[in-house]
């Protein structure tokens, strides 16, 4: 039995040397085996964390591949258990083989490894709305919620303007005050930051109609979402 399960994982070997797609494809379209036999393990990690993967079922025997191969996996527990920690972050596959009353069953578990986070640059005095408003959410750990909600506000206000509801700015200045009137007290510093930013293009002539203000709600709009 030990032969079988060693001639399955070479045929997975050579498979992956003819190409780790061809791994993916394969691997994914093995038919699982029924009830709930699986591999025990979370699905995310970070670079550099400690992974343990278990497969419940008492067997005969068992065979470990993961791919892309790494030295940074290990086999304990007669085979039934492994280790793993990433050095990159990427998507890995683990597959193992095991043998129960001389019946060999393939088990698949993908895992997605993700990096540090990228550091957040101050945007420039200059810079966009789009840059600055993430960059302001970031700092002031504003949740994710939270902006939905004031990305939903000036969004409504841009349709409303653009079906003709407002005839002047003034109009539509005082219709977003009213809409975020009733949000989180906690994001007032945000709207005061981004009042201000309005404010700074309005004195420099870039907001001196209506059409203006819909092209410039939209983008806070979709700032407020990334």
């Amino acid at each position: 039995m030990k032969k079988l399960i060693a001639r399955i994982t070479s045929a997975l070997v050579a498979t992956a040397l003819a190409g780790v797609v061809c791994l993916f494809v394969f691997a994914h379209s093995m038919p699982q085996q029924e009830g709930d036999q699986r591999i025990i393990a979370n699905a995310e990690a970070e670079v550099g964390e400690l992974l343990r993967l278990e497969i419940q079922t008492q067997a005969d025997d068992y065979h470990w591949l993961v791919v892309p191969s790494s030295p940074d996996f290990e086999i304990y527990a007669e085979g039934r258990k492994a280790v793993f920690s990433a050095r990159e972050p990427g998507e890995y596959l683990f597959i193992a083989a095991y043998c129960v009353n001389n019946k060999v069953s393939l088990l698949r578990h993908s895992l997605k490894v993700k990096g540090p986070p990228e550091p957040i640059v101050p945007p420039g005095p200059d810079a966009s709305v789009l840059k600055l408003i993430p960059y302001w959410c970031h700092t002031l750990e504003i949740p994710e919620e939270s902006r939905a909600v004031l990305a939903k506000n000036f969004k409504s206000i841009s349709e409303a303007a653009t079906s003709g509801k407002f005839e002047t700015v003034q109009e539509l200045i005082a219709a977003t005050a009213e809409v975020n009137r009733t949000v989180d007290p906690k994001l007032k510093e945000l709207l005061d930051k981004i009042s201000s930013y309005i404010v700074k293009q309005a004195g420099a002539g870039q907001l001196e109609t209506v059409d203006q203000h819909i092209l410039l709600w939209n983008k806070i709009a979709l700032a407020l979402k990334k």
